[in-house]
């Protein structure tokens, strides 16, 4: 699925994401480390997910799946041909994410064509993802799901130099009142941390 895209929106989230799986600490690493995921708003009715391995390290993200009923349709992928094919795909598991502690259930999924690795982000490679969001809601509510954990994101990384797979989930998008908070407390230590003249 490609379709054409709208002019960028200019409000953009950063979203983080930690590593689920544990297979290999070097592998979690690469996995958390070069992956750069934004979300923006596009008109009222939906949001744009920007999914970039910024490399330099082997390993191809090759599922992307939602847990969350705040996003109801893929309604556009902007593939890069010839390095990246990506197609909604029948929401399955992701791995890692259907156990305690975290209990993912896949809603929506995004998968790379066959063969995946192939069709993949490898590094220096970008995908966007257009989702629609559900009827009555907007894009405050869509960031509400993400601080709260209403709304989660899971991703499948193969194709390390080890051999190994990984799985990776965001962090819950920090409140705003949480950074304001956290900001005047780091003033306050460069303040209390200065000596008198």
């Amino acid at each position: 699925m490609t379709a054409a895209f709208a002019a960028p929106p200019a409000e953009a989230i950063p979203l983080d994401f930690s590593c689920i799986t544990g297979n290999s600490a070097t592998d979690c690493g690469i996995a958390t480390t070069q992956l750069v995921v934004t979300l923006d708003a596009l008109g009222t009715d939906q949001v744009r997910l920007t999914v970039s391995n910024e490399g330099p390290a082997a390993s191809v993200y090759t599922r992307i799946l939602f847990d969350g009923a705040v996003l109801d349709s893929v309604d556009a992928i902007g593939n890069a041909p010839p390095d990246v094919e990506f197609d909604t795909a029948s929401p399955g598991v992701l791995p890692g994410g259907n156990g305690n502690p975290y209990q993912f259930n896949t809603d929506l999924e995004v998968s790379a064509d066959n063969p995946m690795p192939q069709n993949g982000i490898g590094p220096g490679e970008t995908l966007t993802i257009d989702l629609g969001i559900l009827a009555g809601s907007d894009f405050s509510d869509v960031v509400a799901a993400l601080t709260d954990g209403s709304l989660r994101i899971g991703m499948h990384v193969q194709s390390f130099a080890s051999g190994g797979s990984e799985s990776v989930l965001n962090v819950p998008v920090p409140e705003p009142g949480t950074l304001l908070l956290l900001g005047s407390g780091l003033a306050g230590l460069v303040q209390f941390g200065r000596k008198p003249s």
